[in-house]
């Protein structure tokens, strides 16, 4: 509704603020013994009842990362692990960039294939984890950063996988529809912000 905003108030915490009456809540805590981890890139659905976010383990879980769910509709919120990358040689933390959709209860994310370069193909899952995107069988669409517009997800593109593994940055946002898996170039750009 445009009076809300969702943030990261400490490393290991997340709340909201009220913007009308700039009242501040934290939602959500790790445990007070557990400074191993912190959070990164919130993305709340539309009527603000499940967040998600980019996990990201540091000291004794340095490198790994964990999409994480949180449920903001009991008295005290609850946490569910959608994803985890283990700390990994070679690599460091993988963000996942979550987006929530306003509409419904899927999340498009991006999800690091092991053993390349860049290839961060989107995955959309529901409030479960489960996926349905991309189907079996259909080309990967590769990406981050992306966003709902409507029912299609916007991101920054990613070259296609070439034959060294490596999956290309480029300079443009495209637009990918779930239903067909069609990708179209929209625009030269960084960071979409969906509505």
């Amino acid at each position: 509704d445009g009076q809300t905003v969702y943030f990261s108030d400490t490393d290991s915490s997340l709340a909201r603020l009220a913007i009308p009456s700039g009242a501040e809540i934290q939602i959500y805590a790790l445990p007070s013994n557990d400074a191993s981890w912190f959070f990164q890139q919130v993305s709340v659905n539309g009527d603000g009842t499940q967040l998600y976010a980019t996990r990201t383990g540091i000291q004794l879980n340095n490198g790994a990362s964990k999409l994480v769910r949180i449920d903001l509709t009991a008295i005290s919120a609850a946490e569910y692990i959608l994803r985890e990358w283990p700390a990994q040689t070679g690599y460091g933390a993988h963000v996942f960039w979550p987006a929530a959709n306003q509409n419904d209860d899927r999340v498009a994310f991006n999800e690091y294939t092991v053993g390349t370069n860049n290839c961060t193909p989107l995955v959309i899952t529901d409030r479960d984890g489960i996926q349905s995107f991309p189907a079996s069988g259909d080309p990967a669409r590769y990406g981050r950063s992306g966003t709902w517009v409507g029912d299609n997800v916007v991101m920054e593109r990613r070259g296609p996988m070439d034959g060294s593994g490596k999956c290309a940055s480029t300079t443009s946002l495209s637009q990918v529809d779930p239903a067909t898996n069609a990708e179209t170039v929209l625009i030269t750009g960084y960071q979409p912000n969906g509505r």
